[in-house]
């Protein structure tokens, strides 16, 4: 199993944020109300950000860091992935999408752009193991 993570996990990673990177970009045309989002997409979201996040806490010190710079993009994944796992799992255990009205419809903007860079790091990280 850990070598399945080992060699899945940073690919893993790819998909959440290139899927994500398409779900902004869907909001930014189409405008959905903000705390609206299907439970599927929740449910997605878990499993994928989860598995990923697991991936990157149980590899970290297999990945050799170039720099300080590094460090801090891989463990800002680490904690995006992570918490956008427990709460989007949130969202399923407690029927509510309550939280995402703190996020104003301008945030797909900024999400578009990390999400696409964390992907491309990801994508290095892949290659690196």
């Amino acid at each position: 199993m850990k070598l399945t993570l080992r060699n899945t996990f940073a690919k893993i990673s790819i998909l959440t944020y290139c899927l994500g990177t398409i779900g902004h970009i869907m909001t930014i045309i189409f405008k959905p109300p903000v705390d609206q989002m299907p439970d599927f997409v929740h449910g997605i979201v878990t499993i994928l950000a989860g598995y990923a996040g697991i991936g990157f806490i149980l590899n970290i010190k297999k990945v050799d860091f170039k720099n300080l710079a590094d460090k801090i993009v891989y463990g800002l994944i680490l904690f995006h992935l992570s918490t956008s796992a427990l709460i989007h799992a949130y969202s399923i255990i407690w029927n509510t999408n309550d939280w995402l009205n703190v996020f104003t419809p301008s945030y797909s903007y900024f999400a578009v752009i990390y999400f696409a860079s964390f992907a491309y790091y990801s994508f290095k990280v892949d290659k690196g193991l």
